[in-house]
């Protein structure tokens, strides 16, 4: 059965068929999903610098994504991107339309949630994350310092084994200085850069997964 996806477009949320979606993913060179999207202001920025790339952003709020996804439906000469998707769904719980879609997935200051998926960690919601991608794909979860995130003894050993289980493979794990790029982050941040915690690694192949490999991330530092 072909399962049907909530696509926003301005005021509107259109039922649109999970074989067109993924047929018109799959044609681009490079598809992008940016999980917890919010206001899809950097998803549509990114589609619009990248033409040739599927830009898709993930929210649980259509209201939230109206307006950017409104803009990118406009004529390409009045700043329209036709390659950026907005799609309503739990972010936790991804559609199956979705899995093995992207070459890179992007969290960006989550809260709620998904926030306690990343950190917590859970290995179901991690594993609904790493279904979205393609083996090797890249992900890149950025997070606001909260005081337990600096100091949580283990807290690298206990992530990098708890996504390894769910084919995340954590290549890079620390506390970092960074201007936030989306709504929600520059708010979080008053729009400076700040101490923010970055998690950043690949999807397991197959054969990693089988072999059960051990993986190590750097030192956490600002």
């Amino acid at each position: 059965m072909d399962q049907k996806l909530d696509v926003v477009r301005g005021r509107r949320v259109l039922k649109i068929s999970g074989r067109e979606f993924r047929q018109a993913a799959l044609a681009a060179s490079r598809v992008v999903i940016d999980m917890g999207t919010g206001d899809g202001r950097w998803i549509y920025r990114l589609a619009r610098a990248y033409p040739d790339w599927c830009c898709i952003g993930i929210d649980a709020s259509a209201e939230a994504m109206r307006e950017s996804s409104w803009r990118a439906a406009r004529k390409p000469a009045r700043g329209g991107a036709s390659n950026a998707w907005f799609v309503r769904t739990a972010v936790e719980a991804p559609p199956s339309a979705l899995c093995g879609l992207a070459d890179a997935i992007h969290v960006q200051f989550p809260w709620g949630s998904l926030r306690r998926v990343l950190l917590q960690p859970d290995p179901g919601g991690l594993s609904h994350l790493a279904c979205i991608g393609k083996p090797g794909a890249a992900f890149y979860f950025t997070m606001n310092v909260l005081p337990e995130d600096q100091e949580a003894p283990g807290r690298d050993r206990r992530l990098v084994a708890a996504y390894a289980r769910a084919g995340l493979i954590v290549e890079r794990s620390n506390l970092r200085r960074a201007s936030p790029q989306t709504s929600w982050g520059k708010r979080l941040g008053s729009g400076r850069a700040a101490p923010v915690l970055v998690i950043e690694g690949r999807i397991a192949d197959r054969h990693e997964i089988r072999a059960g490999a051990q993986w190590t991330v750097g030192e956490s530092s600002v």
